[in-house]
């Protein structure tokens, strides 16, 4: 058991602040293990989609969007660059942030997506069930 000396000069740091220090340690510790969970996510996902490829209603939705005249300088810059063969589609949905204007496409070619589908499951709803009886459509 030690025995307490009020004559010894009190610690350098208050208790206080050294639990604040050792909470922001802490949080920044899980913060990057965090981190280091998104980036190996990240991976799988990219590994997953080039062993499966790329769904071709994607491929024709990037070449259409970067390929219009009135698309922005990146996307057709990007497009020009898959048809001179200095990159490919693959390439850019793989790792869209390498190349300038690459998740601004990536996002418009799934919103179209998203769009198109939205509009068929909207038809398919309005369609009348086989059988019903209903005439007209």
């Amino acid at each position: 058991m030690e025995i307490y000396d009020a004559s010894t000069p009190p610690p350098a740091e208050r208790t206080a602040d050294v639990l604040k220090r050792l909470q922001a340690d802490d949080a920044e510790r899980r913060l990057f293990a965090l981190f280091d969970e998104i980036d190996e996510m990240v991976d799988e996902g990219r590994a997953r989609d080039r062993e499966q490829g790329i769904d071709q209603g994607i491929l024709a939705r990037l070449d259409a969007i970067s390929g219009a005249d009135e698309a922005p300088y990146d996307f057709r810059d990007l497009h020009r660059r898959v048809r001179a063969g200095t990159l490919t589609w693959e390439e850019l949905w793989l790792a869209p942030e390498e190349e300038p204007g690459g998740r601004d496409l990536i996002h418009e070619a799934m919103k179209a997506e998203g769009a198109e589908l939205a509009g068929l499951l909207r038809t398919f709803d309005e369609e009348a069930p086989p059988g019903s009886g209903v005439l007209g459509r």
